[in-house]
């Protein structure tokens, strides 16, 4: 018997410092995340994205059965075109990308079985890799690049294969090259293009795969782009978006010899381009933005018969575009951007469909954006494409995470806006109810514009405001809503950029301080609302950018900070003000960009540090200031876009997740920070729009018991080192393994269950 002990150890002060690496099992958006709120287990966030799911970056191995993605494999930051197996458990991928994990590569890459990025194996394309192709020992490499290993290969190369190291073969290309084959000693080429080593040829050639020059005899003259080529026997099929094949007529789908280049009497037109094609046994399948082949309705998949062209029954109708597919024993993979196939079956860029009947299986893995390259070995399917994430779901713009397994709950009212670009920029709870703030005019497909209530079930409340205009910031007080943004009307009535609205009715109250420019931000001190924005009149007073107001009256009270430029965010704690935006003076005082201000007086108080940009967002953590927004540095030292202060002293605390773009939101709850922006990254690992963080020094195991083989995965902070200790009497313990994670995560052990004994376990952070 084994008993397992799952805990988290931290730090011995008050508050452990968030680690600078994101949980990695944290979803994560396919769009800018502009606000958090943290609560009772759950992260609310909204923005401007369509999907959250887990981070896998822009390829990854999805188990053949269960289409779960390998959230050990490497990363990588750009998207992926091309794919194949390297007969070893292992992958040649290929595309637009300059880093998979840790390790930089240029557009090409080769990833070991064991989920290690092939060290020796390093060629560099300086441009976009589209195709792949292995024949023997070479593997053909085909793209918009015009150097390999920075020797002149003119949009298709050969590499060696076990080296990447670059072969003799060269000929040059005047375009884009999108498709390869080979039939003995010749390639095939498919691409956008019209001359090869000097010598006419439109869209598709035949080269000499020994000497490589074009066969002179061989000349398909195909009118448009030529996507995808497959060879059967002695016959070449491709597809593409041309209309003239040799000067006789084929649309997008076209047969002609491998020895004679005149189309054949094989006919099977279509309506829209073709992208993918793929032979099984007497059947081609044919993927791409069609909705008729031949005679027959099909939308975007069909089949047709090798022989004569002749349009099969098998009809599984896809929602949106085919990019790519690759047929595996009796499944068909296809990929690309759908949100339906199978007829009705709700599938998200990715699905296995039965090449006989059409079906869907249930093998789901759900992709976050297009899906434009496939390939199988026998464990997993690759997938790779333009997305960050996948294995989630469909979230518009809105959405709820559990903050302990770091996944979607469900909860994902729909936001959106019949006029033009949508953005959720405030959030709060009042009880059971959720308040949404920004720009939209629907919500669930039922009328709120720019202020909703949504329950937390989901349900759209019936309370509206009816805010005609964006709304910016927003603060409850007692049974009183006050928001603040960009707005003439209210209910109805003319309220201009600042307003209070009855939370119960959504009626608006007489309070009216009528600023003369947007308000950005509202945070409440004492008995007054303080706002923040780019007025200089507020509350009937003239006031620089920041005002305090009567709660109950809306008037201006004496205090006046006078900011020299705009006031984009506040926090307020205990009888401190903090402030910050796009400013050098505040509260009579030289400040730049941030500032703490005495609540009573308006005075600019002793804590001061610089900022080099905007400062977007302010909130007070459990012991420190957070601060996002467009900055690089901070107090001297470098922070990219948030940061972290000390409360009292203004120090710079050791916080650094360096996200790659601006961040727009912070939030805390209980031991973990999260954080929502525009972002693509955060330190080197990929996590678009969200990321969430626990302490240093985080730890917790679980047991696994594989094959008879009793393991345990540490799950932890990337970069830090643990200790696996075991104990038999929870008193003395023994240190087993020391394990430094290069990610969020690691297996350890093997012990077989025959041998097991009862044992606790535990996982301690080495400083």
């Amino acid at each position: 018997m084994v008993l397992l002990l799952a805990f988290t150890c931290l730090a011995a002060s008050a508050y452990a410092e968030p680690a600078n690496t994101p949980r990695k099992d944290f979803w994560i958006t396919d769009g800018q995340v502009t606000s958090l709120m943290a609560t009772n287990g759950l992260l609310y966030l909204g923005g401007t994205f369509q999907y959250i799911g887990v981070a896998t970056g822009n390829g990854v191995p999805v188990h053949r059965m269960t289409g779960a993605p390998d959230l050990t494999f490497p990363q990588i930051n750009g998207r992926v075109n091309a794919v194949v197996p390297d007969a070893n458990g292992g992958w040649y991928v290929a595309g637009s990308f300059s880093q998979v994990g840790s390790a930089g590569r240029a557009n090409l890459a080769h990833i070991l079985a064991n989920g290690q990025v092939d060290p020796s194996w390093v060629p560099v394309a300086n441009g976009e890799v589209l195709t792949l192709l292995i024949s023997g020992s070479t593997l053909y490499v085909g793209g918009k690049f015009t150097r390999l290993n920075n020797a002149v290969r003119n949009h298709i190369g050969a590499l060696e294969l076990a080296t990447g190291r670059n072969l003799a073969w060269a000929p040059g290309i005047d375009g884009d090259v999108r498709a390869i084959a080979v039939y003995g000693s010749r390639v095939f080429v498919g691409g956008q293009f019209t001359n090869v080593s000097d010598l006419a040829r439109s869209n598709l050639v035949s080269l000499d795969a020994v000497s490589n020059d074009p066969i002179s005899s061989w000349d398909a003259s195909v009118n448009g782009p030529v996507n995808s080529l497959i060879v059967d026997g002695t016959t070449l099929y491709f597809g593409g978006e041309f209309s003239q094949v040799g000067g006789e007529s084929r649309t997008n789908l076209a047969a002609v010899g491998v020895l004679n280049s005149s189309p054949l009497e094989w006919h099977a037109d279509t309506d829209g381009p073709v992208n993918s094609l793929v032979i099984s046994g007497s059947t081609i399948y044919v993927g791409g933005n069609f909705t008729r082949i031949g005679e027959m309705e099909r939308h975007r998949l069909a089949a047709v018969a090798a022989g004569t062209g002749e349009v099969q029954g098998w009809d599984p109708a896809a929602g949106g575009e085919i990019k790519t597919m690759a047929m595996a024993g009796q499944t068909l993979y296809v990929g690309g951007s759908f949100t339906v196939v199978g007829g009705t079956q709700p599938r998200l860029n990715v699905a296995a469909l039965d090449p006989i009947t059409g079906a869907a299986s249930a093998w789901n893995p759900s992709v976050g954006n297009t899906v434009l390259a496939m390939a199988f070995n026998e464990q997993s399917v690759f997938v790779g494409g333009s997305f960050v994430s996948m294995a989630g779901q469909r979230c518009v713009n809105l959405a709820a995470v559990d903050t302990l397994t770091g996944r979607a709950t469900g909860w994902a009212p729909r936001i959106g806006s019949e006029l033009g670009s949508v953005q959720v920029t405030a959030l709060a709870q009042v009880n059971d109810t959720i308040l949404v703030a920004g720009l939209f005019d629907h919500v669930e497909g039922q009328l709120r514009n720019n202020l909703a209530a949504v329950s937390l079930s989901g349900q759209v409340l019936d309370w509206n405001p009816d805010v005609r205009g964006g709304v910016f910031a927003l603060t409850c007080r007692s049974n009183v809503v006050y928001f603040g943004g960009n707005f003439t009307n209210v209910g109805g009535q003319l309220v201009t950029n600042l307003a209070a609205v009855s939370l119960e009715t959504g009626v608006p109250l007489d309070w009216r301080p009528n600023p003369n420019g947007i308000v950005r931000a509202l945070a409440q001190g004492g008995d007054r609302i303080v706002a923040g924005g780019a007025f200089t009149r507020i509350g009937g007073k003239n006031r620089s950018r920041i005002a305090s107001l009567d709660a109950t009256t809306g008037e201006a009270s004496g205090w006046d900070p006078f900011s020299s430029g705009e006031v984009r965010a506040l926090a307020v704690r205990g009888d401190t003000v903090y402030a910050g935006g796009l400013f050098q003076s505040i509260g009579a005082q030289f400040r730049t960009n941030i500032a703490a201000l005495d609540l009573v007086s308006g005075a600019a108080l002793d804590w001061n540090v610089s900022l080099n940009g905007m400062v977007h967002f302010l909130g007070v953590g459990t012991d420190r200031l957070f601060a996002a927004g467009q900055f690089t540095s901070v107090g001297g030292l470098t922070r990219r876009y948030v940061t972290a202060l000390d409360l009292q002293t203004a120090a710079v605390l050791p916080w650094n997740p360096v996200p790659n773009t601006a961040v727009y939101a912070v939030s805390q709850e209980r031991d973990q920070v999260f954080l929502g922006g525009s972002f693509s990254s955060l330190g080197l690992g990929i996590h678009q729009g969200l990321g969430a963080f626990r302490p240093v020094g985080y730890s917790e195991l679980q047991a696994f018991l594989q094959t008879n083989v009793f393991r345990i995965r540490l799950n932890g902070n990337a970069q830090e080192t643990y200790v696996l200790q075991t104990s038999t009497n929870f008193v003395d313990w023994v240190n087993e393994t020391t394990n430094t994670l290069k990610e969020t995560s690691i297996m350890i052990g093997g012990i077989s269950v025959t041998n097991l004994n009862e044992a606790y376990y535990r996982a301690l952070s080495v400083p």
